[in-house]
């Protein structure tokens, strides 16, 4: 594939002084500033409501809803982006949520894992 943009390439000179996180970077450097996380944070409500108007229930997933707010959603991006980065091979999710994440091995089998810090859930709850 041809490449059709020949415009010029790369970041700014000292752009890299105006982050210190990779969410800050992509914030700077993306599309993706405050007001896009506002309008993915309205339309995740609105998908929601939706969904609780056409099933006709008042709660949604068996909790009564709370609108997602802007900074929430600045939050979740930034634990996703830091798991993708950090990924735990074993623990699924819960793992880094988790004081003392264990992993299902059959039916009745559990393994312990160490090592691996619980440190989204000082971000984020994951309920």
């Amino acid at each position: 594939m041809e490449d059709k943009y020949n415009g010029p390439h790369g970041l700014e000179d000292s752009v890299e002084h105006k982050f210190t996180t990779a969410l800050q970077c992509m914030m700077e450097c993306a599309a993706m500033d405050r007001e896009f996380f506002k309008w993915l944070a309205a339309q995740s409500n609105k998908y929601v409501r939706a969904q609780m108007i056409a099933k006709n229930r008042p709660l949604y997933c068996c909790i009564k809803w709370k609108n997602i707010t802007a900074q929430e959603m600045i939050q979740f991006f930034g634990i996703l982006l830091c798991m993708s980065m950090e990924p735990h091979k074993m623990g699924r999710y819960e793992s880094y949520f988790s004081n003392s994440p264990h992993v299902l091995l059959g039916k009745r089998c559990s393994v312990g894992l160490r090592g691996f810090g619980c440190w989204a859930k000082q971000i984020m709850t994951l309920s």
